[in-house]
């Protein structure tokens, strides 16, 4: 009698909860490995982070130097430059008035290059820091990405020093640092659009099959 109730009660049991398929039950533990294992990161996202952050970091101390010891001290000799010009302007000193204009030109052109070079720290490390965060969407060797996250990284860094370069040193020596630098950055950039293109048509392929 009680091994019929045992019985009765089993079959109520297995009704109540079914029972999982085999093969579903191992598809599932199959698949769980593959959802808990971690793609290692590309040795170009630990480039791309540290150095972006680096060059953000510099670019803010840069700007904090700069507006802190340079900007108002250049912005009142501008000042003076520009009422000296006027001065000798109206006494009919046309030689002393175009020097003193001359200077002032100059004085202007320096603080242009100390803003350009602050804004393009931060703006090579921002580059490097989305390309970072997107690097493994990028379809193209290790070595490729390992190149270019490095020629982006020192040109980001070479080209604000050929900036201050230009009206501090020697112009035609800037100039020569900014070409190298920038032709650098556009060719690392261009590398990783195409990775980028690559990857974005293997995915749409792979979507529609």
């Amino acid at each position: 009698m009680f091994g019929l109730i045992r019985f009765v009660l089993r079959k109520i049991n297995r009704a109540c909860r079914p029972q999982k398929k085999p093969g579903l039950t191992n598809q599932i533990k199959s698949r769980q490995p593959n959802r808990l294992e971690k793609e290692k990161p590309s040795p170009a996202y630990h480039i791309l982070l540290i150095g972006g952050l680096a060059l953000l970091l510099s670019g803010m101390l840069y700007g904090g130097v700069y507006g802190a010891f340079f900007l108002d001290n250049l912005t009142q000799v501008q000042i003076d430059q520009h009422r000296f010009a006027i001065i000798y302007a109206t006494r009919g000193q046309e030689e002393e008035a175009e020097q003193s204009f001359a200077e002032m030109v100059e004085t202007n052109e320096i603080m242009e290059m100390f803003g350009s070079g602050h804004a393009h720290l931060n703006l090579f490390g921002l580059i490097a820091l989305a390309l970072a965060s997107n690097v493994h969407k990028i379809q193209l060797k290790g070595k490729w990405k390992v190149s270019g996250a490095v020629v982006l990284l020192l040109g980001g860094l070479l080209f604000p020093i050929g900036l201050i370069l230009q009206p501090l040193v020697n112009k035609t020596l800037g100039k020569i640092v900014n070409i190298i630098s920038g032709t650098g950055i556009m060719a690392s950039i261009t590398i990783y659009l195409w990775g980028a293109i690559k990857y974005a048509l293997w995915e749409r392929k792979n979507y529609f099959k």
